[in-house]
C-alpha cells in the first residue's frame, strides 16, 4: 500500500437544482474533494483494551514477584526458614531492587512482545482492535518500540481521548477496529480502488 491511510483522497459528486435567467430549473454538479477517515477504535474500548492489558501484565508482574522471592531464598541460601528469609536485610533490597525493576520492565516486554509478535495485545484482541503503520501494514521493530517506549512519557493515557493517543502519533502507527477495517479494505476492493 503506498497511499497513507489517514491520506485516502476521495471525490464526492454533490448536485444542486437552481434555476437559470430564464427561471427553469438546472441541475448543478459539483465535486468536492475529502479524505476517507480509516475506522479508529471508539474511545470507551481504548479504555477496555488498556484496562484488559493492564491487568494481564500485573498479573504477570506478580507471578514475577513470587517466583524473585522464592529465587532470593535460594540465592540467599535460606530455603528451609520461611521467617528468616522474610526477616533478612539481604532479602528486602533484593526483593525491593527486583520490585521496582519489574514494575517497569513488566509492561514494556508485554507490549513489545504482543505488539511484535501478534500486531496486538491481548486487550486488542478481546476489544477488536488491531494495530497498523499509516500505511495499512503490521509496525516495524522500531515503531513498536518507539510506541512502547512512548507508554511511560507522563499523562500519555490522557491523550486516549483522541482517534490517536501520542505513542500513536510518535510511532506513526494507528489503532483501528479490525472489522471494520476489513470492511473498510473490501469497500475500496470491490470500488477498484488501490490504496
Amino acid at each position: 500500500m503506498n497511499t497513507k491511510l489517514t491520506h485516502i483522497a476521495r471525490t464526492r459528486e454533490i448536485v444542486t437544482k437552481d434555476k437559470n435567467s430564464a427561471g427553469e430549473w438546472v441541475e448543478k454538479i459539483f465535486y468536492s474533494k475529502y479524505y476517507e477517515t480509516p475506522p479508529y477504535i471508539e474511545v470507551y474500548k481504548r479504555f477496555l483494551y488498556a484496562f484488559i492489558d493492564f491487568l494481564v501484565y500485573t498479573f504477570i508482574y506478580i507471578i514475577f514477584i513470587l517466583l524473585a522471592i522464592v529465587f532470593t531464598g535460594a540465592f540467599l541460601g535460606i530455603t528451609n526458614n520461611v521467617d528468616a528469609l522474610v526477616n533478612s536485610s539481604e532479602t528486602d533490597l533484593y526483593i525491593g531492587l527486583v520490585i521496582i525493576f519489574a514494575y517497569f520492565i513488566t509492561p514494556f516486554f508485554y507490549y513489545l512482545f504482543f505488539e511484535l509478535l501478534f500486531g496486538r495485545t491481548i486487550g486488542h484482541m478481546i476489544s477488536g482492535a488491531i494495530i497498523l503503520d499509516e500505511y495499512g501494514q503490521k509496525p516495524s521493530l522500531k515503531k513498536i518500540f518507539i510506541r512502547t517506549i512512548s507508554r511511560y512519557v507522563p499523562l500519555d493515557f490522557i491523550s486516549a481521548f483522541e482517534s490517536r493517543a501520542w505513542h500513536d502519533q510518535w510511532s506513526d502507527t494507528l489503532v483501528l477496529h479490525k472489522k471494520k477495517y476489513d470492511e473498510f479494505l473490501l469497500r475500496f476492493e470491490i470500488e477498484g480502488i488501490v490504496l
